[in-house]
C-alpha cells in the first residue's frame, strides 16, 4: 500500500496529473488548506486525476496556486490519512489504485444535500417529515461511554480481528449525538419504530445501492443489534425443528448455536478454493436455510467467484431454500474493489444480506441491518414488534447523518489505509520468520485477519504463544472447524493492533521456530499465579477450565497452554498433584483411614484416589502412610512433569522445589513467594 500503482501496469515516470484545471473559489469561511483539500477530492472523485496518476510535488503545487507550501504539506496529509492518496517521501504522492468504491466517489462536498432532497420520496406524515429535517443537520453515530475508545483487553484472541475503535473520530460523533437530542422531539421519542428509523434505513438502501449493488427499497431493510442478532431472527422466522441448515467448515463460530436454538439438523459442508460447495449442497435434501460469507469467507477470507454465487443462487431458487449472506467486512478490501454483494445477482429473492456498523465503526454500536425479500419484510417486521428490541433512535438519527454528510466514507477511508499498513506490517512479520519463499497465506486481500499456513515442522502452541507474548491475536484454525479436516494453520487479526506489536512478532515467531520459548508476559504471568494462588487455597474444589479461565481474564483457548508453558503442569494435573500433596500430609500427620482421606481431599470416589494417587507418587496411600512414618521424605518419586518444570528459571520453581524436600515432609511454599 505505499505505492498504489498496480503491479502490472507500471505508469511512465514522473507523469504528473494536470491541476492546472479551473479552480473554484474558496468557499466563505473556508481556509486555504481545506480549500487545497476539496479541489484535489473533488478532481479525484469525479475522474479528473485518475488512479495512479503522480500528484505534483508540493512545491511545484505551491508555486502554482500561489499558496504557502506548508498549506499544501498540510492538504495532502490529509488526503493520505483518508485514503485518497499514497507514496513515501521522495517516490512522489499519487492517487491511490483502490480509491473507495462507488458510493464514496459519489458523495462530494456539498453535493450530498442536494441528491438527498432530489430523491427522498414524499413524507407521509408529520412525524416522517420531522424525522428527515432532523437528520439533515446532524452528525455522526455514538456510544454512550467513552471507555469503549480504550484498548480491548489484549488476551481475547477477537481483540486483533475487530474495529479499531482509536480510529473513530470520537468528537464528530459526539457533536451529532448532541445534534440530534436537540432535535429529536417528544413524538419521534415515544414512536418505537420496529423497523427502524426511516430515515436511516433510506440512507442504508442508498449505500448499499452503491457500494455493494444492491437495488432495495427502505422497507426491504431491517435495523438489528448486528449480525448475530439477524441470524437469530433469520433462525426464529424461517426454521422448524426438522428443517436442515447449511453452513461452511470450517466458518463463523457463531452460525452453528444460533441456528441450533430452532433445529437440530445443522450441517457443515467443507469448504473449497471457491468457497461453499455447491456441489455438496445439491446432495441435501430438506434444506431450509444456508449461510455463507461470500466476500471473505470466515476463516480462510476465500472469494467467492461469481460463477459459484450464480451456481449457488440457481440451486437456492430450484430448492426453495433461503441463504443468509453473511457481509460482515467487505468494506475493507486493499488489492482492487470488491466483488458486489450475492444479493445484487439475486433474481429469484431468496438471500437475506445481513451487515453491521459495529465492524466499520466499533464494536459496541450494536447497529446493524438486514435487506430481507420483499416477501419476508412483513414477518421480519413483526417479529422486531415482539421482540421489542431496537437500538436507540438518537443513535439512529445520528447514524443516518453520519452516512449522509460523508463522515462515514471519510472514516471508512482513512480506517482502510490504516488497515492496509497493518496487514503489510504482519505480513513482513511472517516474511521475516518463515522466509519469502515459505509463505503461504490466504485472506489477506481484504477484512480484518488473514489465516497462515503453518509451514512444515511449525508447532501451532509455539505461534500462538510467540504471538500472545508480542500482543497480537492468534487462534488456530482448527477452532473453526467442525468436521473438516485441514493443515496446521493459524487465523491472524491485525486490524485492531499497532505496527509495533506485529513487527515484533516477526522476531519472537523466529525465536519460537529456533525452539527457543518467547518471554512470557509479566502480566499474563501475574494472572496466571492470582489463579494458582486461588486453586491452592481450595484445590479439593472442581475447577473447570471455563471457570480458571474466567477468573483470570484469559480466553479458554489460551488458558490451558499458557499455565503448563508458566508451571510445567496442565491446570487439571497441577490440581490433582496439590490434592496428593494434602492427602500425603494428612497420611502422614493424622490417623484418619484412607477412606475419609479421600473424601476429606475431594475425591468422589476411593477408587478413583488410589488410581491417581499411585500414578502421581508410584505408590499406594497405605504405602505411601507407611514410608512417611519410617521417616522417609514423602513424595520422594516427583512426576516427570513436576521434575521438568522445576528446570524452569523463569519461575524459579527449581529454587521452591529445593525447599520443599529441604523441609522434610512439608508442603512446598505459597506461590506467593514466586518473585
Amino acid at each position: 500500500m505505499n505505492k498504489p500503482l498496480s503491479a502490472g501496469q507500471p505508469v511512465a515516470k514522473r507523469q504528473e496529473a494536470s491541476l492546472d484545471l479551473p479552480m473554484d473559489a474558496a468557499r466563505p469561511g473556508e481556509s486555504k488548506q481545506a480549500w487545497v483539500y476539496r479541489e484535489i477530492r473533488e478532481r479525484i472523485l469525479k475522474g479528473a486525476l485518475p488512479s495512479a496518476a503522480r500528484l505534483p510535488s508540493t512545491r511545484s503545487l505551491a508555486g502554482r496556486w500561489h499558496i504557502a507550501r506548508s498549506t499544501v504539506e498540510a492538504a495532502y496529509d490529509q488526503l493520505r490519512s483518508e485514503g485518497y492518496t499514497a507514496g513515501t517521501v521522495g517516490s512522489g504522492t499519487y492517487v491511490a489504485a483502490v480509491i473507495p468504491d462507488n458510493f464514496f466517489r459519489a458523495g462530494l462536498p456539498g453535493e450530498g444535500a442536494a441528491r438527498s432532497k432530489a430523491r427522498a420520496p414524499a413524507p407521509v406524515s408529520q412525524a416522517g417529515a420531522a424525522q428527515r429535517v432532523a437528520t439533515a443537520g446532524a452528525p455522526p453515530p455514538a456510544p454512550q461511554m467513552a471507555a469503549i475508545f480504550t484498548s480491548a483487553q489484549p488476551n481475547s484472541q477477537f481483540f486483533s480481528r475487530s474495529a479499531d475503535a482509536a480510529l473513530f473520530p470520537m468528537e464528530r460523533w459526539r457533536k451529532g449525538l448532541m445534534a440530534s437530542a436537540r432535535r429529536v422531539t417528544p413524538a419521534q421519542l415515544a414512536n418505537d419504530e420496529p423497523q427502524g428509523w426511516r430515515a436511516l434505513r433510506e440512507q442504508i438502501a442508498r449505500y448499499l445501492g452503491a457500494a455493494r449493488g444492491i437495488s432495495c427499497d427502505p422497507e426491504q431493510v431491517i435495523i438489528l443489534s448486528g449480525i448475530r442478532d439477524g441470524l437469530d431472527l433469520c433462525g426464529h422466522l424461517l426454521l422448524q425443528p426438522r428443517d436442515k441448515v447449511l453452513i461452511e467448515d470450517p466458518g463463523y463460530l457463531n452460525a452453528e448455536p444460533i441456528f441450533g436454538q430452532y433445529t437440530r439438523h445443522i450441517v457443515p459442508l467443507a469448504i473449497d478454493a471457491e468457497g461453499f460447495p455447491v456441489a455438496q449442497a445439491r446432495r441435501q435434501r430438506g434444506v431450509k436455510l444456508v449461510h455463507v460469507t461470500p466476500a471473505h469467507q470466515s476463516p480462510t477470507g476465500v472469494t467467492m467467484p461469481v460463477s459459484r454465487r450464480l451456481e449457488l443462487l440457481d440451486w437456492a431458487a430450484q430448492a426453495g431454500c433461503w441463504i443468509v449472506e453473511d457481509d460482515y467486512d467487505s468494506e475493507f478490501s486493499y488489492d482492487g474493489a470488491p466483488l458486489a454483494a450475492l444479493k445484487s445477482l439475486d433474481t429469484a429473492d431468496r438471500v437475506i444480506h445481513c451487515g453491521s456498523f459495529n465492524k466499520t465503526l466499533f464494536n459496541a454500536l450494536r447497529i446493524g441491518y438486514a435487506v430481507v425479500p420483499k416477501a419476508l419484510a412483513p414477518a421480519f417486521v413483526q417479529a422486531r414488534r415482539r421482540a421489542g428490541r431496537s437500538p436507540s433512535i438518537i443513535e439512529q438519527m445520528t447514524l443516518a447523518a453520519f452516512l449522509q454528510d460523508g463522515s462515514f466514507a471519510r472514516h471508512v477511508r482513512k480506517a482502510r489505509g490504516m488497515y492496509a499498513r497493518r496487514r503489510d506490517a504482519a505480513l513482513h512479520a511472517l516474511r521475516q520468520a518463515v522466509g519469502r519463499d515459505a509463505l503461504r497465506v490466504s485472506g489477506e486481500h481484504a477484512g480484518f485477519h488473514l489465516l497462515w499456513w503453518l509451514p512444515p515442522g511449525w508447532d501451532v502452541g509455539r505461534a500462538v504463544a510467540a504471538a500472545r507474548a508480542a500482543g497480537v491475536g492468534m487462534q488456530p484454525v482448527a477452532d473453526f472447524c467442525r468436521k473438516a479436516d485441514l493443515p496446521p494453520g493459524v487465523v491472524l487479526g491485525y486490524s485492531a493492533v499497532e505496527e509495533d506489536a506485529l513487527l515484533k512478532l516477526g522476531t519472537l515467531l523466529a525465536q519460537a521456530a529456533s525452539g527457543e520459548d518467547p518471554l512470557q508476559d509479566p502480566a499474563l504471568l501475574r494472572r496466571l499465579l492470582r489463579v494458582k494462588d486461588r486453586m491452592d487455597a481450595a484445590s479439593q474444589e472442581a475447577w473447570p477450565v471455563e471457570r480458571l479461565a474466567e477468573v483470570s481474564g484469559i480466553s479458554k483457548a489460551h488458558f490451558a497452554h499458557s499455565f503448563k508453558r508458566a508451571f510445567g503442569l496442565p491446570p487439571h494435573r497441577y490440581l490433582l498433584t496439590r490434592r496428593i500433596e494434602q492427602s500425603v500430609a494428612m497420611l502422614r500427620d493424622t490417623e484418619q483411614s484412607v477412606t475419609q482421606i479421600a473424601y476429606a481431599t475431594g475425591w468422589e470416589s476411593l477408587g478413583t484416589y488410589s488410581r491417581i494417587f499411585r500414578d502421581i507418587t508410584g505408590l499406594s496411600p497405605s504405602a505411601m502412610r507407611a514410608q512417611a512414618r519410617d521417616g522417609m521424605p514423602p513424595l520422594d518419586r516427583v512426576p516427570g512433569c513436576v521434575v521438568k518444570a522445576a528446570q524452569r528459571p523463569d519461575l524459579n520453581i527449581a529454587v521452591l522445589e529445593k525447599r520443599r524436600r529441604a523441609a522434610a515432609g512439608k508442603l512446598p511454599p505459597s506461590t506467593k513467594e514466586v518473585s
